[in-house]
């Protein structure tokens, strides 16, 4: 699961739980049928994946506290979760730096204060909210990276008025210290990832090791990670994007992490094998 903060909600899986708690919510169902349907849903990932466990547990604290329905139960757990420090072990066998674990520690320990505290009013149900894409299919779309310089990633995709407002955008290979013009989105390669082998997966019955950059980006996520973006042109797009069996969704603020990544990951796990350039979109076809 994709990880871009120390916030609670600062996940692929944390944000996923908590909008499907209140999409639930607003539907009218308790907060205690909505507990237990989403145990029912995540069973799996609670008793096998202790890191999502821990991410579960906060935000179902997190959603019940702004509901006014904090379980003791559920209190308690996180309670244990943080004073035994099982989170910040997880991000440290995950690799994450020392100043992020400092940061998720400070979180944590604000987050178990504002558990204890009453909440003044519950959150109001509300209905739901539809959103358009943030971006039109064809923006060319340039931001600083972590490492300081310029990247790139082209939309294919975009819709109006849906539950999520989803882009999906192809995360290129530009890096660079100028920045990228629409001549260097024409030039540039979607970025190929090379996975760990606990991260590769199965279609069907092949083996992939190699993950295409193209992921899912939603509008109603947008404000909240409040990264900087430019739109620097828009080109058109003649390939129709069809996400297939494997969806990715990433939060905004890994646009700007996932390729000073990867000198890392390859001296690690090799070069992808896989190249496909950005053309492939670009180009018109007549059959």
């Amino acid at each position: 699961m994709g990880t871009w903060g120390t916030g609670i909600l600062s996940g692929d899986f944390s944000s996923d739980v908590y909008d499907d708690f209140f999409n639930l919510y607003n539907e009218g169902i308790s907060v205690k049928e909505i507990t237990d349907i989403l145990i029912r849903e995540n069973l799996e990932t609670i008793a096998n994946h202790p890191p999502d466990a821990c991410e579960f547990w906060f935000v179902i604290a997190l959603a019940q506290w702004e509901c006014k329905a904090l379980e003791e139960s559920v209190f308690i757990r996180v309670k244990s979760i943080i004073e035994s420090r099982e989170n910040l072990q997880h991000w440290k066998e995950a690799n994450a730096s020392s100043s992020d674990i400092k940061k998720r520690e400070k979180v944590l320990i604000k987050f178990l204060d504002k558990l204890q505290t009453g909440r003044k009013t519950a959150k109001k149900n509300r209905k739901k909210t539809l959103y358009t894409s943030i971006f039109k299919k064809g923006d060319c779309l340039t931001y600083i990276m972590k490492n300081g310089n310029y990247g790139g990633a082209l939309v294919l995709t975009d819709e109006q008025q849906t539950i999520c407002g989803t882009n999906f955008i192809a995360i290129t290979t530009i890096d660079q210290k100028e920045k990228p013009a629409v001549e260097d989105f024409k030039k540039s390669d979607v970025y190929v990832k090379k996975l760990s082998s606990k991260n590769q997966y199965f279609l069907g019955d092949k083996l992939f090791d190699e993950e295409p950059q193209i992921a899912g980006f939603d509008a109603y996520l947008f404000k909240r990670e409040n990264v900087e973006i430019e739109i620097t042109g828009n080109l058109k797009v003649y390939k129709e994007y069809e996400p297939g069996n494997r969806i990715k969704g990433y939060g905004w603020g890994q646009l700007t992490e996932i390729v000073p990544q990867r000198e890392e990951l390859e001296k690690i796990y090799g070069k992808p094998k896989t190249r496909i350039k950005l053309s492939e979109w670009l180009t018109k076809r007549w059959f």
